[in-house]
């Protein structure tokens, strides 16, 4: 049974980890995610790509974007403030898993 801890939220989601089977649950609007370390990873870095070409573009704050993922048919539609909050949660996410981790091994 997962026994999550929330790593990270904001007025959009929440990052959590389960301390059980070391999975991460991505709750996001009405998306709700359960991914393990290395897809999860997979994502940050999407996401940073993505809002770092957002940024850099003009017209993105008053169109849609779509964020491709990793499965060929599932396409997430966000708007210039959801993509950085949707940025905030993983890398501030990444920033709490880094810390636990250190933690960790300084308990031991």
């Amino acid at each position: 049974m997962c026994r999550y801890q929330t790593l990270h939220q904001n007025e959009f989601g929440c990052l959590s980890s389960c301390r059980n089977c070391d999975r991460l649950q991505l709750s996001f609007g009405n998306i709700c995610l359960s991914l393990s370390r290395e897809k999860f990873y997979s994502l940050a870095r999407l996401t940073d790509d993505f809002n770092e070409q957002v940024q850099s573009c003009l017209e993105a704050e008053e169109r849609p974007m779509f964020l491709q993922t990793s499965a060929e048919e599932v396409k997430v539609l966000l708007g210039k403030a959801e993509l950085e909050m949707l940025n905030d949660l993983v890398q501030c996410g990444i920033i709490s898993l880094e810390i636990n981790e250190i933690l960790m091994k300084n308990a031991d």
